[in-house]
Parts: C-alpha cells; sequence; structure tokens
C-alpha cells in the first residue's frame, strides 16, 4: 500500500491528553472521506490504545506517548501507539478478553475494543522496554448479506444488550439510547466474531456492546443538553454542595428550587442534568476531560456530622486528599497535580482513605 501522508504526535501519558489525540487522529484521517461510523471506530479504538499506556504502560509515572498516523493508498489509515513504560510480558494472554493488569474496576477489554472496532490490530511489547500498538482501518466495507442465521444470532442474543446496557441506567442518557447503541454493537459483534478464536460469542459480544454504549456517552448522549440547562446545572451543584456542609444532608427538590428560583419542574430537570455519566472523555468545569474513576459511593459516606471526627485519625497527606477531593470539590487530576502522584494513585489512596475513614465512622 502507498503512503499518501503522515504525521507525528508525542504526548505526556495523562488522561487529559486522550481525548486530544483521538480528536487529531480522526480529523487526520477525515480526508479519507470515511463514513461517520468508520471514523468514530477509529476514535474509539485510538481512545483504548492510548489509555492503555497511560494506564497499563506508565502506571506510577508519566511518560511518552509516540503517535504516527499514516495515509494509505488503497484508502486506508495506519495508527501506530507506541510507549516506552512497563512492557507486557505475555502478549497473547493480554489480548484476551478480561484479562487486565490493573486493578479494581479495570475490565480487561481494551485490547477486545481495539480489535472489534479495527480491520487489523497488531501488538508487540517488550519487558521494561515498552509497548506498540498497531491499528488500522479501512474507510470501505463490504456490505454484509443479511442471512436468516445472522438474523437469528442477532435476536437470540438481545438479552446481551440489555444485561450491559441495565448497568448503565440513572447516569444521564435515556435507557432507549443506552439500548439502541448496544443493538449497534451487538450487530458488529455478530458480524465480526470469529468462532475459531476459542471463546463463547458472549465473551467477545460484551466489550464490543460495552464500547458502542461508551461511545454515546463520550458524544455526549443521544439527546444534547442546551448550554443554559449545563451552566445552570453547575449552580445547582455547587448550592447543593454549599447545602450540604450547612445542614449536613441533601436538599429536597422543593428546597433546590426555592435555592435556584425556580418551579421544581424545572429543579427536577436540572437535577438530571447534574446526575453523574460513566464517559470516559467528558469536559469538566475546569476543563478536564477525564472522568474521576470510581472509587465508592461517597455521597453516602460522607456525613457532615461526623467526618471532622474520622479526619481526625488521618496522616496529614491524607487530610490534604480528603480536602482537596471533597471540600475544595477537585477532580483526581487536580488533585494529582497538587500532589505530585498519578490519577490512579489519587484513585488507589482515596479508596484507601475512604475505608478507613468508614471503619472509624463504623465505631
Amino acid at each position: 500500500m502507498k503512503k499518501t501522508n503522515e504525521f507525528r504526535l508525542t504526548l505526556d501519558a495523562r488522561s487529559v491528553n486522550e481525548g486530544f489525540a483521538r480528536v487529531a487522529v480522526s480529523a487526520f484521517a477525515a480526508p479519507l472521506d470515511p463514513t461517520l461510523e468508520e471514523l468514530a471506530d477509529l476514535k474509539t479504538a485510538v481512545s483504548e490504545a492510548v489509555t492503555n499506556c497511560i494506564v497499563h504502560g506508565y502506571k506510577d509515572c508519566c511518560g511518552k506517548i509516540y503517535i504516527h498516523t499514516v495515509l494509505l493508498d488503497p484508502p486506508a489509515v495506519r495508527v501506530t501507539v507506541r510507549d516506552k513504560g512497563c512492557g507486557i510480558v505475555d502478549v497473547p494472554q493480554a489480548m484476551t478478553p478480561l484479562y487486565t493488569t490493573g486493578e479494581g474496576e479495570r475490565a480487561g477489554l481494551g485490547f477486545t475494543v481495539m480489535e472489534s472496532f479495527c480491520d487489523k490490530l497488531r501488538v508487540t511489547s517488550k519487558p521494561g522496554r515498552g509497548t506498540t500498538v498497531v491499528l488500522e482501518k479501512t474507510h470501505y466495507r463490504q456490505a454484509k448479506m443479511v442471512t436468516a442465521e445472522r438474523e437469528r444470532q442477532i435476536r437470540e442474543n438481545l438479552g446481551l444488550v440489555h444485561t450491559v446496557a441495565n448497568r448503565f441506567r440513572g447516569r444521564g442518557i435515556e435507557y432507549d439510547d443506552l439500548y439502541q447503541s448496544g443493538c449497534v454493537g451487538l450487530i458488529k459483534a455478530v458480524d465480526r466474531f470469529d468462532p475459531t478464536l476459542g471463546y463463547a460469542f458472549s465473551t467477545y459480544a460484551v466489550p464490543v456492546i460495552i464500547g458502542e454504549i461508551k461511545r454515546l456517552f463520550r458524544d455526549g448522549g443521544a439527546v444534547k443538553v442546551s448550554r443554559a440547562l449545563k451552566e445552570k446545572a453547575l449552580h445547582a451543584a455547587r448550592l447543593r454542595e454549599d447545602f450540604l456542609r450547612r445542614e449536613g444532608r441533601e436538599p429536597t427538590i422543593g428546597e433546590l428550587a426555592e435555592l435556584l428560583s425556580c418551579d421544581p419542574a424545572e429543579a427536577a430537570e436540572i437535577v438530571g442534568v447534574m446526575q453523574p455519566t460513566v464517559s470516559i472523555n467528558s469536559a469538566g468545569e475546569d476543563g478536564d476531560t477525564t472522568l474521576d474513576i470510581p472509587v465508592d459511593d461517597s455521597e453516602q459516606l460522607f456525613d457532615r456530622l461526623t467526618v471532622l471526627q474520622a479526619m481526625d485519625g488521618l496522616e496529614k497527606s491524607e487530610q490534604m486528599l480528603v480536602e482537596l477531593r471533597y471540600y475544595k470539590g477537585l477532580t483526581q487530576c487536580k488533585t494529582a497535580e497538587i500532589l505530585g502522584l498519578s490519577q490512579v494513585q489519587v484513585s488507589r489512596k482515596e479508596k484507601a482513605v475512604l475505608q478507613k475513614m468508614r471503619r472509624v465512622m463504623d465505631g
């Protein structure tokens, strides 16, 4: 294949740079005139590759991520994402669905998602020297023949879509939209599944379905929220935090409506916008494009009437973390910058601190 254009990009291995990387690559690939679906597939794959460098490649340090993107003829795009991190001991094992070297909530779906959303995937790695991921995506795809067998497989596995979509309920997007995106993922999984790989269809399909639903969150959902409503939601969030500190409990809809000088129906709509989502990359008020790693139901834990007592038993660095996160309202990324840690380290430390405080508060 003939090279027609290329660009190179070097980034710090910071979560905030993941969004820029996928947008840069997709913009560079735009001259190939891909379909919206093909472009979205490329963005998802690049996002996973860059995230792998940040989370697994460098773990507790911040190194460099090297991205080399090449446009080819016949029309295709090849993206090489490389790090100089810890490397992978067993690449075939690492590419197995659900395998992960991460901790906690990491699902081990990165390579599976990359493979699902690209036409070719190649991974090479040397322990202690880093990992190179090569993604290739053509901008044209022969239409799949609609067969009775294909329709049967889709119909019989719709339960998988419901199971996955239910995990994302109440996070800012209507269930019908979640289900619709999940069905797109199921169809892709049916079309791309290779039974010779040796694992069940559901093992392959679930990561693809999750990937499609995450894309929905990443793109801001099917229904766009107006800027004015977003601003009201930010204001309401500040008022809610002030009320929590002052009264030691959550405000009711009526109380929040009074604080906002609006009727309860409008307050309820604003609360819906305030609900947290699991979007991988959703821009926050401070410009941070990375959501916090879930660590606990912190809203229930932080009963303001007893939290000060629990904090007395913490080390100074732990008290600072709690103050930054729950009193100043900073994101994990901002807290990490102040404390000189990575976001992953802040997440782990925060979880440990919350557990310690809960033991004190439970007496």
